[in-house]
């Protein structure tokens, strides 16, 4: 705060001095919800790797930055829309993210309410044109799914690896604090490093990406907030919902948000989830978050991928965890899908095999159907087909709840 106090010898005989006080925002707004323009609160820089790739970048340090205090570490990947050399496209859309942090929003950390600001030192690179952080095309149908084995480290993922090194030389860092997160391919981006250095990082937070399906049990470990659209119309949501899938098979630390809405963009919604600092800023590399045990049905057709997708969205709670570990029955499915369907008007027990009430919930609201008019058979295990038929039904009826895309998982 500069305090400019004006005085005039007139003013001064009338008695009066006149203070005039202005508030000016040097690295993040002084009150929660400010508008802040970030090209003029994120330093512009750049780096020069060895290869002589030039990486211009953002940068965020605390104004009142402690070099006795180590500062947790946020890099943000952007999407191929910003790509380029100018400095300013990568912050110029979709930084929800970032307007909350240099907004002055605060959050509880460490036993006390700090500005998220002055608790962070925050990375944003930009990728050069016609270059990305993952050599691997976006745009694969039916899954933009890749294989590391196929697809070396890109150019400029090196690059931000050595810039991070560079960071860290020049200011004190606590390594058990580092986070990624990036958009669409920056989404990509979040999935291969983490992916190729699983020790790197207390967690992630993908969206819009895809990644690498057979590596899920290397990156289990981390704890991963993941987000796309449903019906994204250039990513394909398959690479998420596959990778957490797979993920929820190994016991990772993952949680999934999806979003109804035919858009390619998850993170307008994603990064302004109200709890995403305070579970982001909660993760650490010395206290990680105990395993989740893994969830591996019978074999063959036993594994249902869906289910493990519901699970990791937060739809299955942990009290069926033992359903997960073998084949699910028909009643057990309804049990653990009626506590996020809407009310049904009339939810009479129509069977005379069962008297269960998510059963009843489920018929009335026409997402199951009786094998004859008076049977359920609510212990026959249910199949594949039944729980797509039954998935599709009940997206519909959850997707009528909401309104305007409003988050539906």
């Amino acid at each position: 705060m500069v305090v400019l106090i004006m005085k005039g010898s007139v003013i001064m005989k009338k008695l009066i001095s006149i203070i005039l006080v202005i508030f000016i925002l040097v690295s993040c707004a002084a009150t929660a919800g400010a508008e802040v323009i970030l090209s003029e609160v994120l330093s512009a820089e750049t780096f020069t790797a060895k290869d002589g790739a030039v990486l211009p970048y953002r940068l965020h340090v605390p104004e009142n930055y402690d070099a006795e205090k180590e500062y947790p570490i946020i890099l943000f990947l952007h999407g191929a829309g910003n790509r380029g050399d100018d400095n300013l496209s990568p912050i110029s859309a979709h930084m929800v993210m970032m307007e909350r942090i240099m907004g002055g929003e605060t959050m509880e950390y460490e036993g006390k309410t700090v500005r998220i600001c002055d608790e962070v030192i925050v990375i944003i690179p930009q990728c050069a044109k016609g270059m990305q952080w993952v050599d691997t095309p976006w745009g694969k149908q039916p899954d933009p799914s890749y294989s590391l084995d196929e697809v070396a480290q890109s150019q400029y993922m090196t690059a931000v690896l050595e810039l991070l090194d560079d960071v860290k030389g020049k200011y004190n860092v606590n390594e058990n604090k580092m986070y990624v997160t990036g958009l669409s391919r920056g989404g990509f981006g979040t999935w291969d490093i983490i992916t190729r250095y699983p020790d790197m990082f207390a967690a992630a937070v993908p969206m819009g990406g895809a990644g690498d399906l057979a590596r899920a049990d290397v990156i289990k470990d981390i704890p991963i907030w993941t987000f796309h659209q449903y019906l994204d119309n250039t990513v394909s949501s398959l690479g998420t919902q596959n990778i957490v899938k797979e993920l929820v098979k190994v016991g990772g630390n993952i949680k999934f948000s999806g979003y109804f809405e035919y858009t390619h963009n998850a993170w307008k919604k994603g990064y302004a989830e109200e709890d995403l600092f305070t579970w982001l800023f909660a993760q650490s590399k010395d206290n990680r978050p105990a395993a989740k045990e893994s969830i591996v049905l019978n074999a063959g057709e036993a594994f249902k991928g869906d289910i493990a997708l519901l699970y990791a969205s937060g739809l299955m709670s942990d009290e069926y965890a033992a359903i997960y570990k073998n084949d699910i029955t028909r009643q057990q499915f309804c049990q653990a899908l009626a506590p996020v369907l809407p009310d049904a008007e009339n939810s009479a027990e129509p069977f005379e095999d069962t008297d269960n009430a998510e059963v009843a919930k489920a018929y009335a609201l026409g997402i199951v159907n009786g094998v004859s008019a008076t049977s359920f058979e609510p212990e026959r295990n249910i199949t594949r087909e039944e729980i797509c038929t039954m998935l599709g039904r009940a997206f519909k009826i959850m997707k009528s709840e909401v309104a305007d895309g409003e988050e539906l998982l």
